[in-house]
Formats: C-alpha cells, structure tokens, sequence
C-alpha cells in the first residue's frame, strides 16, 4: 500500500527491557527504535514521552538507529537513478528528554538514572547530508546515525504528494525550498508510493499565480509565482494548510497587441484582457491564465501584480496566455444509509 503522507506516531510510556546489543550475530544494527531499513518512502514522524529503560539492561546505542537508504533500490524499477531518500525525511520527538537519557545522550555513553525524564526536548533526525552538517545547533551520534537537534531548531516535515494519474512514474525534481533564509536544494524523493521515479514535465499553469511575482515568506499560505520561462512554481507553505497544485491539459498562445506596455497596465492590464478573450471565445474567464507580459521582443516580463518593469516606450506587447480544460463539478456526496430499523 501507499505510505501515509500525513500524522504521526505516539510512543508514551513504553519501557524497554533487554536491549544489550546493538548488533545482530551477522553485524547488522539492531534498536528498540529504528526506522525501517527496507522503506523506499516516507516515514511520519515518531513522538516520544516517557521512555523508561530497565537499568543496566538497555545499551544506549541500542536504543536508537537511523537507516540510511538502501543502494539496492537504484534500478529502473524502484528509485530509478538516485536514492530511495523517503526515510531520511522523518524524526523522533523526544519531548520530556527521556530518549536522549535513556539513550546516553545519543548512545555515547552508559544511561545513569535510566527512565528519568530530562528536562528539554529534542529532535533526533535521520543523517541528512549535506542539510544537518551545517546545522550549528545539531551535534552528531555515531552510534544513532543521526543528528540530535534541539526542538527549537524548528524542524518539520513538509508532505509533498503527486495525486496525478501518473504518481507512481513521475519525478518531481529538484524541488527547492527555502525556510528563514537558508536555502535547501533537494533533487531526491521518496520511491514506491511517494511519486518517484520517471521523468514526465511537469507544466502547472495556476489560476492565482502572478507572472514573474516575487514570493515571500510571509506571505500566506498559497501564494503562488509561476515562471514560465523557467517552467518553475514557486509556492507558500505555512503551518496545517494544505497546498494542493493541480495540473491541467491546455492550449498555450502568444499574441501580440500593437500597444505599449504602458497602456496595457493603464487599461486595465490581465484583468481586461482575460475578460476580452473570454468574451471573444465565448468560454468562461476562469480558463484563461495569463503567464507572461513582456515588450514585444524582451526574454521575459517580471513584475508583482500590476507593477510595471519594462520600458513604458516599448513598442508592442507580446502576451503569453493559456487555455486550461473546464474543470469538473466534484460528485455529489454519497447518501446516507436510512436509520437501522429498531
């Protein structure tokens, strides 16, 4: 089945008894906790409260252990040509500290007063190079494979889903994103049920998109740029809001108005223009998207809304617009089922 893209799970009040090794007779690393070495997806992250350890039955470094992707997965049919990354995006919360005491603050060392709740929470992630080696609050555990971070860090995993027909073969990559100024490139993405794998392009034409508009992080969730030279999206994600990009087949245009960019803001800019095309084909407004204006022979048009950045005396417009498909009512919702006779 499909991972779940979305929750998380509770660990409270377990007490671990008889973890002495933190390998098996073969050598492979065994844990209480540990993320599964043969995911090729996404793992929701696992929250810890409580933790308690039978004292001097319970190896710190046993307690812990992050799995770093299995190569075996690079082949055609899995992951393709890059790493099956998915669990390398997930964390345990140790919200009371009890993990990192139970676990010798990373499995370092012997657990003194095993099962005692510290006093600050931590975050314990996957070995994410090259993201958590720059990171001046985390510290590295060996005997984990991972980095333990403190909880005001502000570490959080971001749910990215293709819901398209094709989920399963296509790549969506690089994605890049950018969280209080530190830029974080990523071209690999979960496999399986994730929406790896295949190299299908992804054309999104969104409907509150401005061409060529600057996004910034406080803006709100949803707000959307898209870059048609570049074929980019740039998109706002904030706190439980969900973003959900649809993608469309449409017919793309370029027509060009013997005005100046000037005027075409002046009389009304996009807004008018959708409305005239509308009128012309006799299609509703909400299947036009305008991607780009620029002076007629200019690469490309940027601006915020209806701020103008071209030449006001360039001759002729050139306007870069699309026709998406009508979009489908949703089905009605199912009826209920007529009450239980008594």
């Amino acid at each position: 089945g499909d991972a779940a893209f979305g929750g998380s799970v509770a660990l409270t009040g377990v007490t671990l008894v008889n973890w002495t090794a933190a390998a098996d007779a073969c050598g492979h690393p065994v844990a209480a906790l540990a993320t599964n070495p043969s995911s090729t997806d996404v793992i929701v992250p696992t929250v810890v409260t409580g933790l308690k350890g039978d004292a001097g039955t319970v190896l710190p470094a046993a307690v812990l252990r992050m799995s770093d992707p299995d190569p075996a997965y690079v082949n055609p049919t899995d992951c393709k040509d890059m790493d099956c990354t998915g669990i390398l995006n997930t964390a345990f919360v140790d919200t009371d500290g009890s993990l990192l005491l139970l676990g010798g603050g990373g499995g370092a060392s012997s657990s003194s007063g095993a099962g005692e709740s510290a006093s600050s929470a931590t975050m314990v992630l996957p070995s994410n190079q090259p993201l958590l080696s720059t990171a001046s609050d985390c510290t590295y555990s060996g005997a984990w494979n991972a980095y333990l971070c403190p909880a005001e860090a502000g570490f959080d995993q971001l749910a990215f889903e293709s819901t398209d027909p094709d989920t399963y073969t296509r790549r969506v990559a690089p994605v890049n994103m950018t969280q209080d100024n530190t830029a974080v490139g990523g071209g690999g993405w979960s496999g399986g049920g994730g929406g790896g794998g295949g190299a299908a392009t992804v054309k999104m034409i969104p409907s509150n998109a401005a061409s060529g508009a600057m996004v910034a992080l406080g803006d709100p969730a949803g707000t959307a740029s898209w870059d048609n030279l570049r074929r980019t999206l740039t998109f706002v994600v904030s706190g439980a809001v969900d973003v959900v990009i649809t993608t469309l087949d449409s017919v793309q245009v370029s027509l060009k108005l013997a005005t100046t960019v000037s005027d075409f803001y002046d009389k009304g800019g996009t807004q008018t223009f959708i409305s005239n095309v509308a009128y012309s084909l006799g299609i509703p407004a909400s299947r036009i998207r305008v991607v780009d204006v620029r002076a007629a022979g200019a690469t490309t048009g940027r601006r915020r809304g209806q701020r103008r950045r071209l030449a006001a005396a360039a001759t002729g417009v050139e306007v870069d617009f699309a026709i998406v498909e009508e979009l489908k009512s949703p089905p009605p919702p199912m009826p209920s089922p007529p009450p239980t006779p008594p």
